[in-house]
């Protein structure tokens, strides 16, 4: 038997299934367990890092909620940076 471009086709009759679905079923799992592992390891470093730049965020807002209720002897936090945030700052010592 051959197939529309002349190569020869063969059929492979699989009498018992569970070798083929142990070896799936073993590597979807390798898989799993990888994956959970790396996510255990990536979000606690993600919550790390992202809670410093949150807590600079929520006191800029702070501060800048102050100044929009017209509290202009709010203290300016974070004016010393030398990032985004010290020029946000910096930007709000015009009150």
């Amino acid at each position: 038997m051959t197939s529309d471009n002349g190569q020869p086709l063969a059929i492979v009759v699989l009498k018992d299934r569970s070798p083929l679905y142990a070896k799936t079923y073993a590597y979807l799992f390798s898989i799993a367990w990888k994956l959970g592992l790396t996510m255990m390891a990536i979000v606690p470093l993600m919550a790390f890092l992202t809670s410093g730049t949150m807590r600079r965020l929520i006191r800029l807002t702070t501060a800048t909620s102050a100044l929009a209720q017209g509290d202009i002897k709010v203290a300016i936090p974070e004016t010393h940076a030398g990032d985004e945030f010290g020029q946000l700052a910096r930007a709000l010592l015009i009150f």
